[in-house]
């Protein structure tokens, strides 16, 4: 009896062992930008300072999100509509993966929120350009508003 335990016991280490190296396989690994930093922060510096937006500190955030199919949900929606207003068109990136990254800028909103640019990339050309702020809702602006 205690044989079949034991041998029960071993099926179930040896079941667990090859499900956890499978997961541990088929895990993607974590995307890098695709574009080298330094070429990608001169290029997003070079639009900031066409946009005459003033950054204030290091790189906050750099993340690389595929966009959906179609822009339609709420947070596409609006991002759509503000990359519009600002001249750049995200729509024609549909199912892309794009870069964002996010500085902090000398804007402030209501003279009291400090804001935060993000620029969002791919092949080393901006896609489009808006401001964030954090505890506003909506919270995301054209860059040719003035707040």
């Amino acid at each position: 009896m205690e044989n079949k335990n034991l041998f029960y016991k071993a099926i179930i280490v040896i079941i667990l062992v090859i499900t956890g190296t499978g997961l541990i396989i088929l895990k993607k690994p974590a995307t890098t930008p695709t574009i080298p930093e330094e070429e990608n922060k001169e290029i997003i510096l070079s639009e900031l300072e066409k946009l005459n937006i003033k950054i204030t500190g290091p790189l906050t955030e750099q993340v690389e999100i595929q966009l959906p199919s179609t822009l339609s949900d709420t947070n596409w929606g609006l991002k759509k509509l503000v990359c519009q207003e600002g001249d750049y068109d995200l729509s024609a990136h549909t199912g892309k993966t794009l870069l964002f990254t996010s500085y902090p800028i000398s804007e402030l909103y209501d003279n009291t929120e400090p804001l935060e640019v993000w620029v969002v990339s791919s092949k080393a050309k901006i896609v489009c350009v808006y401001k964030t702020a954090k505890n506003i809702t909506p919270g995301i602006f054209s860059v040719k508003k003035t707040l």
